[in-house]
């Protein structure tokens, strides 16, 4: 067996590039040699990156591909000729008297069948067509084209490598692919080209040169840095991998700056990364070439130009950061009425408003905080918004937040609520701190009134489209009101959404002469909106229960749709429903697996016979027989059971416990048979059956019959412990 070792030289790739590059070409050159029968079965392969370079080493290339017959299937007898033609030139052959063209008989008929011998062949002339393959195959986020054939890739590719065993191989000429230079066994480094042998020798090579790759996407925290430097305590993880790095030391002057704002203006316009004592680091690539003293010129030289635009940027912040303090919050506030929010919504103010409110409202309703509190509350978050009219975030957009935090401990007043900005910035982490809930309420009444006012006004997403990120902002709504963590999980979500709705509708009618004439019609249209919330709030909570809880969607629809108690109204025992629901739909106890499927199967059969049928009020259960009657026992059980408050374990328990008595009442009686009186009893009883399974979900969601035939099945019956 062989070795084969491919690298691909260009141009600086990008990170996120460097990232997906070494997984796919990988896997995809596994892939294509692997269908061309030349890899042994303890066969694998390693895909490695750097900025300018991506290599894969696949171990356990045989020396030739076995001889195999490659069969296909074709049309049926009597099809279209133009079929028949297609199918024969596709697998080689010219017409059905060639030999391996033969018309066979097959459980569901006649069909033409092509048989083809592929001979055996060697791997100097599998390989490069295999590689070719990948390079074609390969799929990227963005890239580019530039030359004549149309081959796109994130970067322009420059030269190829290829050795099996040490020896060199050629890619074939192709139309679909650039002129790249190689056929030897040289790679090109800098202005150099060096000989290499085999992997281990390519990776010796790069490291000598201050040039490490990185194999496989889990270990990309590489930690880069040159012995020139002599810096053995700082260390760069980074997606964005250079060859040669240097990581130099800039002090620029920050002078009557707030300290906070200092890394975030860096970060934004330099990529400066992590803070030294006394200065932050900058890491550059170190050009090829240089001797003696050259590298301490270069890095000196360097460090004066970043400074230099460094101390500019931070100039420009101070000069403004020091005019929005003498304009102070409230003058900032007034400005507000200036900037738009959304041409149907009115200003900037007009929303900070809202937010205030509603702010108010939520930590009113989560019940912690006194009159006086709850005042403070609104007065604060009334003034949260007031950087958004500040030069300096109009210079800097990136200081949203930091600039208001920084503001408000300028002001007597409001200086001990600093951090109000960063929550209605939504720039929030879990952290239990003296304003965590108020931080919270602010936060949540700022999504809410973003996703009601847009949605109102018309801009709901659409398929691909979602240009204002309410996807998102849904799903961080339901992450809030599903998080324990986050202290909001008591909110009646109904409750939530009237407020919304009555502070909308009393922001409107103050603000009338400042709204168009086609703003949303909060008094007419209430019902409207508020259903188009919720509809699109309910679908945020699949994706996110899905995503964050391993809930298939079908399990969430089932407990939403459902007729069950005024509990769904808050969203943590949605969830709590639906994780009980998805352990018992995918147990990992044989015996549950069977009570589920038999509960399943009586649903759609019960569901088959009531399709259509018109039921008699005054039919009479006297008529029923012994299994019947036992029926209707467990039936009035656990209506009683439902009816009463019982944990969301308890309730999707008893779904179980009805899968033996209505299994055996459909397996005993013959429902449609007998005197009407007979068939409209049975009937009621099933309908009975079906409205009690309701009150806990709704089982026409879940699909399938067979539970255990599902693909993820295996992933989900590992789950054990319900949630209350």
């Amino acid at each position: 067996m062989a070795e084969l070792f491919v690298e691909l030289y260009g141009e600086d790739f990008p990170g996120w590039a460097q990232e997906k590059g070494s997984r796919q070409l990988s896997d995809l050159l596994y892939e294509a040699l692997k269908k061309r029968n030349l890899l042994d079965k303890r066969a694998d392969s390693i895909g490695y990156a750097s900025p300018r370079r991506f290599a894969v080493q696949v171990e356990g290339v045989l020396p030739e591909s076995k001889a195999q017959e490659i069969e296909t299937r074709g049309p049926r007898e009597g099809a279209n000729e133009k079929a028949l033609e297609g199918f024969l030139r596709k697998a080689g052959f010219s017409s059905t008297e060639d030999q391996g063209v033969e018309l066979r008989e097959t459980p569901k008929g006649k069909f033409w069948f092509a048989t083809k011998l592929v001979p055996p062949s060697s791997a100097e002339k599998e390989v490069p067509e295999a590689i070719v393959e990948t390079l074609l195959a390969t799929r990227w986020r963005k890239s580019m084209r530039w030359d004549a054939s149309g081959f796109r890739w994130p970067r322009p590719l420059r030269r190829y490598t290829i050795l099996l065993d040490g020896n060199p191989l050629c890619l074939p000429d192709s139309e679909r692919l650039p002129s790249l230079r190689g056929g030897t066994n040289e790679i090109e480094i800098g202005e150099e080209y060096i000989a290499v042998s085999s992997k281990e020798d390519w990776l010796k090579i790069l490291k000598a040169k201050g040039i490490e790759p990185y194999a496989q996407t889990n270990k990309r925290g590489v930690q880069i840095v040159t012995e020139s430097q002599e810096m053995s305590t700082p260390r760069y993880s980074s997606r964005f991998h250079i060859e040669r790095p240097s990581l130099l030391v800039i002090h620029p002057k920050a002078k009557n700056l707030p300290e906070s704002f200092v890394p975030v203006i860096l970060k934004y316009h330099l990529g400066v990364y992590e803070r030294s004592e006394g200065g932050y680091y900058y890491s550059a690539s170190l050009p090829y070439g240089l001797e003696g003293g050259a590298e301490s010129e270069w890095e000196q030289k360097t460090i004066k130009q970043v400074e230099k635009v460094a101390q500019a940027r931070l100039d420009d912040a101070r000069f403004y950061w020091e005019r929005d303090k003498k304009i102070g919050v409230k003058e900032l506030q007034n400005r507000l009425d200036k900037i738009n929010f959304h041409p149907k919504l009115g200003s900037i103010r007009m929303r900070a408003e809202r937010i205030a409110n509603l702010a108010k409202e939520i930590a009113g309703l989560l019940g912690e905080q006194d009159e006086k509190e709850l005042e403070h509350i609104q007065k604060v978050t009334l003034y949260s918004l007031c950087d958004l009219a500040s030069g300096t975030v109009g210079e800097i957009p990136s200081l949203e937040g930091f600039v208001g935090a920084k503001l408000f401990a300028e002001e007597k007043d409001l200086a001990p609520y600093e951090n109000f900005p960063l929550a209605a910035h939504l720039a929030l982490s879990i952290r239990e701190r003296k304003f965590v809930v108020q931080e919270f309420s602010i936060s949540l009444a700022s999504l809410l009134d973003y996703l009601v006012g847009f949605i109102a006004a018309g801009e709901q997403s659409t398929g691909s489209t979602d240009p204002y990120a309410l996807r998102s902002k849904g799903e961080l709504i339901c992450s809030y009101l599903i998080h324990p963590n986050y202290r909001l999980t008591d909110l009646n979500f109904d409750e939530l959404m009237l407020n919304v709705m009555n502070i909308y509708l009393e922001n409107a009618d103050i603000n009338t002469k400042n709204l168009p004439n086609d703003a949303p019609d909060f008094r007419g249209g209430s019902r409207k909106i508020e259903e188009d919330v919720i509809n699109f709030l309910k679908d945020r909570l699949e994706r996110y229960l899905q995503w964050a809880e391993k809930i298939p969607y079908d399990v969430t629809r089932a407990v939403l749709n459902t007729s069950g108690n005024e509990d769904r109204a808050y969203f943590v025992s949605i969830k709590n429903y639906a994780v009980n629901l998805r352990n018992l739909l995918y147990s990992s106890e044989e015996e549950e697996r069977q009570k589920v499927e038999k509960l399943l199967v009586a649903w759609r059969r019960a569901q088959g016979l009531l399709r259509g049928v018109e039921l008699k009020l005054n039919s009479s259960d006297k008529v029923l027989s012994e299994e019947g009657e036992k029926f209707k026992m467990a039936l009035q059980n656990a209506k009683q059971r439902l009816d009463a408050k019982l944990k969301p374990s308890l309730r999707v328990e008893i779904l179980a416990e009805l899968s033996e008595p209505v299994s055996a009442f459909l397996d005993a009686e013959k429902v449609l048979e007998g005197t009407e009186q007979e068939q409209q009893a049975r009937l009621a009883l099933l309908d009975r059956f079906i409205q009690v399974v309701k009150q806990v979900a709704d089982l026409d969601y879940i699909e399938g019959g067979d539970i255990t035939a599902r693909k993820d099945f295996a992933y989900y019956s590992k789950v054990s412990n319900s949630t209350d």
